[in-house]
C-alpha cells in the first residue's frame, strides 16, 4: 500500500524498471524501488520516495516506448524520463491548466480548461486547437489514446481526432439520446465502452445514420423499448442517477 486513506490517488503508472509514480491530492512523487509492498505514511516517509511536486495533482501517464512520464497538478503540467529532472510544459511562458493528458504515440497531448487541445513535442507546443471554434467550449472529462486516434469524453459527447489541422470528428449515434450522462469510457481495439447512469453502452465508431450500440451491463438489458419512449426517433433518457 502506496497511499493514505485520507490521500485521494489521482492516478498511479509503473515503468518497466519497477519505479512508481503517484498522483496524489497531496502531490506527485516518485518510487524508485517499489517491487515490495510498503505503507507510506503521508509525505512523512521521505526515505522511501522521491517528492517531485508538493501541490494537489490532477493526473500521470506513461509512455510505454521511451519510459518518459508526463503529470499535471493545479499548477502547470510536467514531464520526466528517468532521475533527470522535471520539466514543466508552458505555453508563450504560462502555465497550462490541463483538464486531461494522454501520449499519442511520442506526443503529449493536454485539453486545457481553456478549451484547447494542445500537441506538445519535445517539450514545446507545437499544435493547438481551439475546442469552441469546433464545437462549442467543451468540458473534457477524460482522454485516452490508441495508435490511430485521441479519444475525447466531453459532457457533449465524445470526439476523436489523429490531425489537430482537421475538426474533430464526433461520435454520431450518441446524438440519438437526449438526457445521457456519460462518465467514464474505455477503449478495446475498434470497441467503444461508455459508462452512463443507466448503464455500459458498447460502440463502434461508425459514422451511420443508424445507432451501433448495444447495452451491455444495465438493470434495462433486453427490455429498452419498453422502458424508455421514443421521440423524434430519439431515445429519451431519464435524467435520474440511478446507476
Amino acid at each position: 500500500m502506496y497511499n493514505r486513506v485520507n490521500e485521494a490517488l489521482k492516478g498511479a503508472v509503473r515503468l518497466s524498471d519497477g519505479s512508481v509514480y503517484l498522483a496524489k491530492s497531496s502531490g506527485v512523487i516518485y518510487i524508485p524501488n517499489a517491487q515490495r509492498p510498503g505503507i507510506l505514511y503521508g509525505l512523512s516517509d521521505s526515505s522511501r520516495f522521491e517528492l517531485l511536486r508538493h501541490e494537489p495533482a490532477k493526473n500521470v501517464v506513461l509512455n510505454n516506448q521511451t519510459q518518459e512520464v508526463a503529470f499535471s497538478t493545479v499548477n502547470g503540467v510536467f514531464q520526466r524520463k528517468g532521475r533527470g529532472e522535471v520539466r514543466e510544459i508552458t505555453m508563450e511562458g504560462r502555465h497550462i491548466d490541463a483538464q486531461a493528458i494522454t501520449w499519442f504515440g511520442n506526443d503529449l497531448v493536454i485539453a486545457t480548461a481553456q478549451h484547447e487541445v494542445l500537441l506538445v513535442r519535445n517539450h514545446r507546443v507545437i499544435k493547438r486547437l481551439d475546442l469552441s471554434i469546433n464545437s462549442g467550449e467543451l468540458v473534457v472529462l477524460k482522454m485516452l489514446a490508441d495508435k490511430n486516434y485521441v479519444y475525447i469524453l466531453t459532457e457533449r459527447g465524445m470526439y476523436r481526432f489523429n490531425n489537430l489541422n482537421k475538426p474533430l470528428e464526433g461520435l454520431k449515434e450518441l446524438i440519438g439520446f437526449d438526457g445521457l450522462v456519460m462518465r467514464d469510457f474505455a477503449l478495446d481495439k475498434d470497441k467503444l465502452f461508455i459508462v452512463t447512469q443507466r448503464g455500459v453502452l458498447r460502440f463502434t465508431w461508425k459514422q451511420e445514420q443508424q445507432m451501433n450500440y448495444s447495452l451491455v451491463l444495465s438493470e434495462i438489458t433486453g427490455r429498452k423499448r419498453k422502458k424508455y419512449t421514443y421521440k423524434d426517433n430519439r431515445v429519451q433518457f431519464p435524467f435520474d442517477e440511478k446507476l
